[in-house]
This record gives C-alpha cells, structure tokens and sequence, in this order.
C-alpha cells in the first residue's frame, strides 16, 4: 500500500455511481442480485435491509461470530463516530493501524488500534477480529451502496450512514487476510468461545465474505474496460 495512492484507480463501490452508461440501473440491480429499489437515486434509499444480517451479530443468530464481539463494539464506536457521509477504507486502515499489518502479510497478535481523543488510544483485543468484521462491513456497503449504522448497531446508538470507496489493491489486503485465516484458523487467537458448529460457520462466513469481495473486484475491472 502505498501512501498518496492515484486517485484515478480508486473504485468507488456504490451501485448508483458505477460508471457504465450501457448498463441501466435496473440491469446493474439484477448483476448484483437486489432490488432495483435497493439503488440509490437522488441520494436516497428506499426498501432497504441488512444485506450482512444472516453473518452479522447474535441478534440474527446465537452461532454468528462475526459482528458479535467486544471488538464489534469498538469498531462501531469507530464508525458511529465519523462525521463524514464519505469514508476510504485507505483511510480507515491508516487509523485504526491495521494497514502496515496487513503488508506484511499476516496480521497475527499484532496491534489494532484508535486514537478517539489524544493521547488515549483504543485498542482492540485481536486483529483477526476487525479484519472480519471490517470485511463484512465493506461487503454491506458494496451490496447496499451504504453503511446504515442504524442496521449494523444492535444497540441503535449512532444513526449515522456513510459510503466506503477503496482501491482494489486495498481490498486484496482484506481478502488476503481473509483467506489465511481460512486455510490456518489454529494460527489466530479468538476473543469468544465457539463451538464446533459455530466455528464451523465464522469459517463459511468468511469464505462467503472473501468469494464476494473477489466477485466485485472482477466486476469492476470489467466495468472499467467497457468504459
């Protein structure tokens, strides 16, 4: 990753915003599989759910590992804190100091953190954590154009909505992570008990999660060639 990235090979994953004037919105809503009034016109959003609801939290189920930790908390306390409709995830892995983790390759026991206030620092308990729940986050903005914290905090404490832009390269850093954790979840540290049915599925989650990130990726390079 590379500070001052070109701004020009930034993706902006929002459905309304792909840029391909041969592909109607509703053909945009059927490629990616939801309602044609799940995209945003005028700045709005109609008819809208939690994409992530079936992985995220044990409101939606009591086997749900991701969404579901401390560290969820604190992830939401990061992002229901953004006064900004607009966020980078290069920006938001420069602040919670998961960006030079993810370059090296393996994020491991390695420090996460937040700087809410100076000079105290938030740290969360495991990297591993917040690179899934990061990574979820990220799927509901490509499938729903937006992060609604009213849907993603069980808890209703931010009302706050905002988009997620990011680079491809910024995004393999994420799948990347994904996918070791995947093939060698012995090598990581959990912050909850699971059991084998639940471990089972934060496994398939992942795999889920890693597949449609791949998915969007390839979407948008094929977008941007036709263009």
């Amino acid at each position: 990753m590379v500070s001052g990235y070109d701004r020009k090979e930034e993706v902006v994953f929002e459905l309304g915003h792909i840029r391909n004037n041969n592909i109607s919105l509703t053909k945009q809503a059927n490629a990616y599989n939801v309602p044609r009034l799940d995209i945003i016109a005028n700045n709005k959003l109609y008819n809208m759910e939690l994409f992530i609801k079936k992985l995220w939290g044990k409101k939606y189920s009591k086997d749900n590992y991701i969404g579901g930790t401390e560290d969820t908390l604190l992830l939401i306390d990061y992002f229901g804190k953004q006064t900004e409709s607009k966020l980078s995830l290069h920006k938001i892995l420069f602040d919670i100091h998961l960006d030079i983790l993810l370059e090296k390759g393996f994020v491991g026991n390695g420090d996460v953190y937040f700087t809410e206030t100076e000079p105290h620092n938030t740290y969360f308990d495991t990297a591993i954590n917040v690179v899934i729940d990061l990574s979820a986050i990220l799927l509901e903005n490509l499938k729903n154009s937006l992060v609604d914290m009213n849907l993603l905090d069980g808890d209703r404490k931010y009302s706050n909505k905002f988009t997620i832009s990011t680079s491809q390269e910024d995004v393999r850093l994420l799948i990347k992570a994904l996918d070791k954790f995947i093939v060698a979840p012995q090598d990581y540290e959990l912050t909850e008990p699971l059991s084998e049915k639940s471990f089972q599925k934060l496994i398939a989650d992942c795999k889920e999660i890693s597949n449609s990130l791949n998915e969007y990726i390839n979407l948008a390079i094929t977008s941007t060639c036709a263009t």
